[in-house]
């Protein structure tokens, strides 16, 4: 199953799991209405007459059963979905900054791109080399420092605000080959949306617990001294103290009762769900890592531990469905809990495990020799990188999107081992970080390149000025195919700008690719991908939501896209109807004509509306459309670098993620 056809599944779960919320919601609303009935009946007994509530015939009242009264069906049923809609709402505002707001929830802290904490810099490197073995965009990456078990997680609506967090444990006690393996699988719930999904069920399922949360402070309000206080300015309210601490008590312990049976339901999905994508993430860690050993051994020392993955935090429960590891105490029966047992997972991996869990130690820091060691064995494993451009297969192009292999992942580290070292050190801290994204966009043209210096004076901060012009001469050794991997190094940094920095920085980014009068498509695509991925820090746009099931509505804007790129360094009109065509040919829709726009009409204004549009296409027709991208590109040209880091910076902004490409993943 490849990258469309999870996140296909993955909006097929999503529908499954608003059906499954909607049953939930309408038990709960009954039983609302059932227990409102009963107690209106116990209080307002139709056919009381009597003084004394011992001559009502109470039995009687509950074997014939409840009247069914429509108007206060209607009420209960009203109040209690604006109840629900409330805390789904609350939570749903909650974590509206994506991934980062379930890692602060948790009590986790940031760790800075530029830190020089050993095992921290571990922890980054692993996560920028999957980051773009997966053509992902590289995310914020946080510690939980209070919590010293062994577990992880990965959150976010999409992969421009997804964030990875780890407990202190996890680093601490973790080699670099454990450490991978629990990364992967956490990339693992990224690209196949499980992230998304997570997400969704928090806030849904926060709805019914907030009917609990209601009844639990009704509970509450009596023990509260300022409740009394309030009463004994009024010598009658005093006197009604004790009904009304009957009616706080009675009403709150139903409404807990009620909203505790729909929150029970709520887990069940909710786990259920969770304990069937665990697995899948094992294996597909495995997949991408090539090393069983590394996954297995981190599950094990998880058991070896005393806390094992259990999480400290008080909110870990809304989250327990996140975790890399169980992290709550025993559930009953494994009805409630998100994961598989420990050693079910282990045994897959490592069918020998004989259930006895090793003793589990910190991981010593590193002495200098050591780290001269093993810089020395990264720079023999750097070159390990293939690039043959007559291997490359169109369909092979597609087909990798959204995978991670033991190749991808050599070849990430050889580019970020290849990049100039200033450049690769400056493109994690903020001010080093907007430089490179300026100079990737600066014009080799003199003419053009004194322009952007002067926008750069009038709107740049000094301090990146200072830093473009010390890194300037290093951009000469920047292979096309390593500009997209300074992007995505660069993002983390540029997520620390504040909102008006930030703002400014756009606008320059804006300025620098149409300087020249005649900004190239890479141009454009490199500035749609920075303000893609970095938009969503800073404002409350969440990821497209797919809602265009077929080509048909965007036909117009598909014919465009494939036009521009059938234009692109085309020497003859002909070439660009045949590279065109090519494309044309494979969005198989027979009754729909397929002409070659005029080069006026598939102009990057065009392309800009088009790539917007088609954003929202479902999974499989952005599978399509980017096959016939990638057609129309090879038709007459090899996929060299500069073609191929076209192909994916399209990609990435129609949200489809393409590792660097390698010879023996293509082929």
């Amino acid at each position: 199953m490849d990258f469309f056809e999870h996140q296909d599944l993955a909006r097929k779960r999503t529908r499954k799991l608003v059906i499954y919320f909607c049953i939930s919601v309408i038990m709960t609303m009954v039983a609302m209405y059932a227990a409102t009935a009963l107690i209106l009946s116990f209080f307002v007994p139709e056919n009381y007459h009597s003084e004394s509530l011992i001559d009502y015939d109470w039995f009687a009242l509950l074997t014939n059963g409840l009247p069914l009264d429509i108007e206060l069906m209607l009420l209960v049923f009203i109040l209690t979905g604006a109840v629900i809609f409330l805390g789904s709402s609350i939570k749903t505002f909650e974590l509206s900054k994506g991934g980062k707001a379930v890692a602060i929830l948790l009590g986790g802290k940031q760790i800075l791109p530029n830190t020089q904490d050993q095992n921290e810099r571990k922890l980054l490197n692993i996560v920028e080399e999957m980051s773009i073995a997966s053509g992902c965009p590289v995310p914020d990456v946080y510690q939980l420092p209070k919590e010293t078990s062994i577990n992880a997680f990965a959150a976010g609506f999409g992969l421009s605000d997804a964030t990875i967090g780890v407990t202190r444990g996890t680093v601490e006690l973790l080699s670099r080959d454990e450490l991978q393996g629990v990364i992967a699988h956490e990339f693992s719930h990224i690209l196949n949306g499980d992230m998304r999904l997570n997400m969704q069920m928090t806030c849904l399922t926060h709805g019914i617990l907030f009917i609990a949360e209601i009844g639990e402070m009704m509970l509450t309000v009596p023990a509260r001294t300022n409740f009394y206080l309030e009463m004994l300015d009024n010598p009658r309210s005093m006197a009604a103290v004790p009904f009304i601490i009957a009616i706080l008590l009675g009403l709150g312990t139903v409404i807990w009762l009620i909203g505790s049976v729909g929150y029970f339901f709520a887990q069940l999905i909710k786990s259920a769900v969770s304990r069937q994508r665990e697995f899948l993430a094992d294996a597909a860690a495995i997949q991408f890592t090539r090393n069983p050993q590394g996954l297995g051994m981190a599950l094990k020392k998880v058991g070896g531990l005393s806390l094992s993955g259990k999480m400290q935090s008080s909110h870990s429960i809304e989250a327990s469905h996140f975790f890399f590891a169980n992290g709550l105490s025993s559930s009953w029966f494994q009805l409630f809990a998100t994961h598989p047992p420990l050693t079910e997972r282990i045994k897959i991996i490592d069918p020998s495990f004989d259930g006895i869990f090793p003793k589990v130690e910190p991981i010593k820091p590193l002495t200098i020799k050591e780290q001269v060691t093993q810089q020395k064995k990264a720079r023999e494993r750097a070159g390990i990188f293939v690039n043959d451009s007559d291997n490359y297969k169109v369909a092979g192009l597609v087909a990798s999107a959204g995978q991670i292999s033991r190749a991808t992942i050599d070849a990430a580290f050889t580019l970020t081992q290849s990049l100039p070292k200033p450049l690769y050190e400056a493109a994690h801290e903020p001010f080093g970080a907007r430089a490179v994204a300026y100079g990737l966009l600066l014009s080799e043209e003199p003419e053009v390149l004194n322009y952007q210096r002067q926008l750069l004076q009038q709107k740049a901060d000094a301090a990146v000025l200072t830093e473009l012009e010390k890194l300037h001469p290093e951009f000469e050794h920047v292979e096309p195919r390593q500009r997209l991997v300074l992007i995505d190094l660069a993002l983390p940094a540029l997520r620390q700008l504040s909102p008006d920095q930030y703002q400014i920085f756009r606008q320059i980014v804006s300025d620098l690719a149409a300087a020249d009068q005649a900004i190239s498509l890479f141009e454009y695509c490199l500035e749609k991908v920075l303000v893609r991925h970095l938009d969503p820090a800073f404002t409350q746009i969440k990821p497209a939501t797919p809602t265009v099931h077929n080509l048909i509505p965007v036909w117009q804007e598909c014919m465009q896209l494939l036009g521009a790129l059938a234009y692109l360094d085309s020497d003859t009109y002909e070439e660009a109807q045949a590279a065109f065509d090519a494309g044309a040919s494979q969005l198989n829709l027979a009754n729909r004509s397929s002409q070659l726009p005029p080069q006026e009409e598939a102009g990057l204004v065009q392309v800009d509306r088009a790539l917007d549009a088609c954003a929202g296409l479902t999974p499989m027709h952005k599978r399509n459309l980017l096959f016939a991208c990638s057609q129309v590109v090879l038709k007459f040209r090899g996929c060299d670098d500069q073609e191929a880091e076209l192909i994916r910076a399209i990609a990435d902004t129609l949200d489809c993620p393409l590792p660097p490409f390698v010879a023996d993943q293509m082929a």
